[in-house]
């Protein structure tokens, strides 16, 4: 059970339960790295889908282990999926125009992801996202150097939403709920409760 009095399924309204992304083969270390760099909880149940695919599951909060609610399943990316981006990736070599617009997708993707479909996860404090932020920044300089980017926005910032928000937009091609070759924003909110 959690540190909290009440579990997330006792919430009597509509919610998000859970996100399917994918890793590349044989990249699931690199997945469970971004994941826990994230702050996160990354379990191996030993299940296996329908599909006959083996999945993880991520656990947003560590201390809740609830497998249906609050929580990734990250599985490897399928066949189709894969043959996919290798036909986008050659039609974007031969077409300057796809190209240039992927270029421009992804570079604003990872420097202005205001309008971006992205995850959003929320912290408890400005404090608790710091230390995710500096867990990131670590990765992103070693093990995933080239994978993942950080972009921090604090209250006064210019983009910034609100004094009650420090926002940082991940982007990443470790994992993805689409296609690996755009990449995956999260944006991880620091949430203050008065300003």
């Amino acid at each position: 059970m959690t540190q909290f009095d009440t579990s997330i399924t006792d919430y009597p309204g509509v919610m998000l339960n859970h996100l399917e992304v994918l890793y590349q083969p044989g990249e699931v270390e690199l997945a469970t790295l971004f994941m826990t760099a994230l702050g996160f909880e990354v379990v191996d149940y030993d299940k296996v889908a329908s599909t006959g695919q083996r999945y993880l599951f991520v656990h947003l909060e560590p201390g809740d282990k609830d497998t249906v609610n609050n929580v990734f399943y990250l599985s490897e990316a399928r066949s189709e999926q894969l043959e996919l981006e290798a036909a986008l990736q050659a039609a974007r070599g031969r077409e300057p125009a796809l190209g240039q617009a992927w270029d421009a997708y992804v570079d604003k993707a990872v420097t202005k992801p205001h309008g971006i479909p992205h995850a959003g996860i929320r912290f408890q404090s400005f404090e608790s996202l710091e230390v995710v932020l500096d867990r990131l920044n670590q990765v992103a300089e070693s093990e995933l150097k080239g994978r993942v980017s950080v972009l921090a926005i604090a209250p006064g910032d210019p983009g910034s939403m609100s004094d009650r928000l420090l926002q940082a937009f991940v982007h990443t091609d470790v994992v993805a709920s689409g296609l690996f070759g755009l990449g995956q924003v999260f944006e991880l909110q620091g949430q203050r409760k008065d300003a």
